[in-house]
């Protein structure tokens, strides 16, 4: 796993060579129905497709009856929620699409958001008085990062929105009081689900907060009370191994930067793959590696006549 781009490290450990936030394997997540939770990557079955809600494009069913009944337990509230964000979206873009592009593009730059989080509250940890422990950190601390909408089709689905801040913020700091409310939606169901995913490895619950602008370029939006953004909040549960992973050199903040403003994308592969004789990354990944083993190969023998 590799990401190229932005400051190149000064070290020579492997993870801070590859663009990594710590010394371990990322802590990534599968797609996967939001109901029963059977992830289309794990079947042979070709009819096993994934299909998002059309009124949030946040969460995605394997089948008509398993969105029935998300749709019954509780997530017509959360949709209902995050309409109100994708009708804004429109509104003050003027593109029908721009609340599912920011989906994309929160899927795509997921796994980047979910470790650079964890990483900021492993820094903060480590810099706070002893006894304060991982799950102290990640439950009174976010993760925000600020974007801009560019409203352009030509570009790719990464880079549809420009960076514009990062910041790995108290819950209770005066100036996130208007964000407080918005990282409240999914908590309790999502601690509850990472102590399940995590068992008694359950180290806590992270949380990364995208506030996008979809009029970026207008300044007399920004003449009222400065509440401009339309933010979208992911929780996830953290376990024992990452919470105490050794950090890269690089700042997280600084490598989450890079990853976002040259569309990087973390390509990982866990191999687990029950009952299948495919990898969980369909094999993509090793592709990958092996051309990247190609390149490096050649051009050792290029310095070597050299």
């Amino acid at each position: 796993m590799s990401l190229t781009g932005g400051t190149p490290p000064i070290c020579d450990h492997p993870h801070c060579q590859k663009g990594l936030f710590y010394d371990i394997e990322p802590l990534h997540t599968h797609s996967q129905c939001h109901n029963c939770h059977k992830m289309a990557r794990f079947t042979k079955d070709p009819g096993t497709q994934l299909r998002r809600c059309t009124g949030c494009f946040c969460d995605a069913y394997c089948s008509p009856e398993c969105q029935k009944a998300a749709w019954n337990n509780g997530h017509k509230h959360a949709c209902k929620f995050y309409r109100t964000g994708r009708d804004r979206a429109t509104e003050l873009s003027g593109d029908p699409k721009a609340w599912a592009n920011m989906m994309e593009w929160v899927r795509y730059h997921h796994s980047s958001l979910m470790n650079a989080t964890i990483a900021c509250a492993i820094k903060e940890q480590q810099a706070s008085r002893k006894g304060t422990s991982f799950r102290d950190i990640s439950s009174s601390h976010f993760l925000q990062v600020s974007v801009a909408y560019r409203k352009d089709p030509g570009l790719p689905m990464e880079q549809r929105f420009e960076l514009r801040g990062t910041h790995f913020i108290q819950r209770d700091d005066p100036g996130s009081q208007g964000m407080v409310p918005f990282l409240q939606v999914g908590l309790l169901g999502a601690i509850e689900m990472g102590k399940m995913e995590c068992g008694p490895e359950y180290a806590g619950s992270g949380s990364y907060l995208v506030v996008a602008r979809f009029r970026p370029n207008d300044p007399s939006y920004y003449a009222g009370s400065g509440q401009d953004g339309i933010p979208f909040v992911k929780h996830f549960g953290v376990d024992r191994d990452h919470a105490r992973a050794k950090l890269a050199c690089r700042p997280p903040l600084g490598q989450l930067q890079a990853n976002i403003a040259f569309g990087k994308k973390m390509r990982f592969c866990c191999g687990r793959s029950p009952k299948d004789d495919t990898c969980c990354c369909g094999g993509w990944t090793h592709e990958l590696m092996r051309l990247d083993a190609a390149a490096r190969s050649m051009n050792t023998r290029r310095d070597d006549v050299d």
